[in-house]
């Protein structure tokens, strides 16, 4: 799969600066105390699930396949869910944040899904360039 960007900032890639700037984001949301409530009420779990997926969306983005995409999903499987448990673990020493199990899974269900998303729109994506590339021009 060819890669969506090749821009750089700087000699870095466009892909690492987003996936750097998102995920101290991602920490700094995950350990601020808790905010007092305001407006739209919006479901813990819904939060924890958007925040992974975008985590492990941008790190399949970010990480390159250069030898095997099974590969590229294994790091990014093991580097996102291992976060995951450290973001948890670590929110027992922010004020007012509290460590729940539960939000571990809905944080793995969402690196999960984006998993899921990755592997289906991969295979749509190889299906459609074999497709056009097997076409050939109509001789003159």
């Amino acid at each position: 799969m060819p890669k969506l960007t090749r821009i750089t900032v700087f000699g870095i890639r466009l892909a690492t600066i987003v996936l750097v700037l998102y995920w101290i984001m991602l920490f700094t949301g995950t350990h601020m105390p808790s905010p007092p409530r305001l407006g739209v009420q919006v479901n813990d779990k819904v939060q924890h699930f958007i925040a992974f997926f975008g985590l492990a969306t941008l790190l399949y983005w970010a990480v390159p396949a250069r030898r095997s995409v099974n590969r590229k999903i294994a790091i990014v499987l093991v580097v996102a869910i291992t976060y995951a448990a450290f973001d948890e673990w670590t929110q027992r020493f922010s004020p007012r944040r509290t460590v729940d199990i539960r939000d571990f899974f809905t944080n793995v269900g969402g690196i999960m899904t984006a998993t899921l998303v990755y592997v289906i729109s991969r295979a749509i994506w190889l299906r459609f360039r074999r497709t056009r590339t097997s076409i050939t021009p109509p001789p003159r």
